[in-house]
């Protein structure tokens, strides 16, 4: 009688279920539910199992969608911080021949002093300081710099195995990219270079430029 008695009463599924007799076959009950509240039962009173596992696949998803994110953002930091370079750094090479990429062993004193005479007249022409005795990159040919300036422009040549390299730098003032004086002076040194070397005179993209085993001034 108490099962009978307690549906017609309308006890809680907690209170019948403290008459120690289990609940009757075909009750949501048995079924797997669970109540989430000591009144009378109702369809919205109990939650099924399978609504508990969607939550915890829609909690993995979020968790998924919150590192594909993350990797996203990184991505987005690491790309800004190498385009966001505080100084420009413009690199010619003066190539091998063709034809002796397998057998020149050496860049020739001519082409050296070729080089050099190059930016020693470019570089008087713009009234740059010699500072090639205290240059720090192995067997430079020649360097110079700007005096007394705030943004100082400098060039700079030295020998890479089989190749001239000339690097022309300058710490940007601004966000503005390169000044019109760097652009000018990187074309007349490469126009002036052309001239004694032709098309073996090559501006080279960051990823190409030869880097000295001493870390090039700015």
């Amino acid at each position: 009688m108490e099962p009978v008695l307690a549906n017609l009463i309308g006890l809680a599924p907690s209170e019948r279920w403290a008459s120690g007799r289990p609940p009757p076959p075909g009750n949501p009950e048995t079924l797997g539910l669970v109540s989430t509240s000591a009144g009378p039962y109702t369809a919205s009173d109990f939650v099924r199992p399978a609504a508990v596992a969607g939550g915890s696949l829609k909690i993995s998803l979020t968790i998924g969608n919150m590192k594909h994110w993350i990797a996203c953002l990184s991505l987005v930091c690491l790309l800004w911080s190498t385009g966001c370079d505080t100084v420009n750094h413009s690199q010619l090479q003066v190539l091998v021949p063709k034809g002796e990429e397998k057998t020149r062993a050496t860049v020739p004193a001519s082409e050296r002093n070729s080089v050099q005479q190059v930016l020693k007249d470019i570089a008087t022409q713009h009234h740059y300081e010699d500072r090639t005795k205290i240059s720090l990159i192995p067997d430079t040919i020649c360097s110079y710099a700007q005096p007394d300036v705030k943004n100082p422009i400098s060039i700079r040549a030295w020998v890479d195995k089989q190749r001239i390299i000339i690097d022309i730098v300058q710490e940007r003032p601004d966000a503005a990219g390169e000044t019109l004086a760097y652009t000018k002076l990187r074309e007349q040194v490469m126009a002036e270079l052309e001239q004694h070397f032709g098309d073996r005179v090559a501006l080279v993209g960051k990823t190409r430029q030869a880097e000295s085993r001493s870390t090039v001034a700015r």
